[in-house]
C-alpha cells in the first residue's frame, strides 16, 4: 500500500505540473493561479481528510504521512512570484548573489500558494503536527499559528490520534480546550 500511495502522490504532482505549464501558455496570471490554485486545493483537501479519517497515527505512520506532505508542499514552487524584468535594472543584476541568484539585501520570496489554495496553510501545519511531540504541538497552538488554520477539535483529534492517552495528554487538551483562541488574545 504504501508504494501505490507514494506513486499515486507521483502521479498528481506531474499532472498538476503538466496543467499548470499548459495554462500557463494560455491564461493570464489570474486564471492560471486560480485554476493551478484549485487544483492544488483539491489535493492538500484530501491529504487532510484521509488523516482525520485514520483511527490512530502511529510514529512510522506519523513521518510517513509528513513525508507525503511535505513532497506535496514542493508545489509552492509554482506560485513564487516572478519577477518582473520591467523593474530589474542592470546594476540591481551586479548585485546577486551567485550561488543563489538571490539579492542578499532583498527580502527572501514568498510563494503565494496559500492565496489561492486555502488548506494549504492548514495542510502546512498538519505535517508540521505530525512531525510533532506534545510539548511542539503545544508550542504550534499558543505561540505559532496553528490555531488560525485549526479548529480547538481538530487539535484535540490530531492529539488523541497521533499520542497514547496519559496524564500529559490530558492535561495537553485541557490547556488547548482552556484557551480556543490563543492568537486573538
Amino acid at each position: 500500500m504504501h508504494d501505490s500511495l507514494e506513486e499515486a502522490i507521483k502521479v498528481v504532482l506531474v499532472h498538476i505540473r503538466t496543467q499548470a505549464a499548459l495554462w500557463e501558455k494560455i491564461l493570464p496570471y489570474s486564471a492560471w493561479a486560480s485554476a493551478t490554485g484549485s487544483l492544488v486545493n483539491a489535493v492538500a483537501t484530501k491529504l487532510i481528510t484521509d488523516v482525520f479519517d485514520l483511527s490512530d497515527i502511529g510514529v512510522d505512520e506519523a513521518e510517513r504521512t509528513a513525508t507525503i506532505l511535505s513532497r506535496v508542499e514542493s508545489l509552492d514552487d509554482l506560485f513564487i512570484p516572478k519577477p518582473d524584468p520591467a523593474h530589474s535594472s542592470p546594476s540591481k543584476n551586479k548585485n546577486k548573489n551567485s550561488t543563489n541568484g538571490t539579492d542578499p539585501d532583498s527580502d527572501p520570496v514568498v510563494p503565494l500558494t496559500s492565496q489561492f489554495a486555502d488548506k494549504w496553510m492548514k495542510m502546512k501545519f498538519l505535517s508540521e503536527v505530525l512531525q510533532s511531540n506534545l510539548k511542539d504541538v503545544k508550542f504550534l497552538w499558543f505561540e505559532s499559528d496553528l490555531s488560525l488554520y485549526f479548529t480547538v477539535e481538530e487539535v484535540v483529534d490530531l492529539v488523541h490520534l497521533s499520542f497514547e492517552k496519559n496524564a500529559a495528554v490530558r492535561q495537553a487538551v485541557r490547556e488547548i480546550r482552556e484557551n480556543p483562541r490563543p492568537r486573538e488574545e
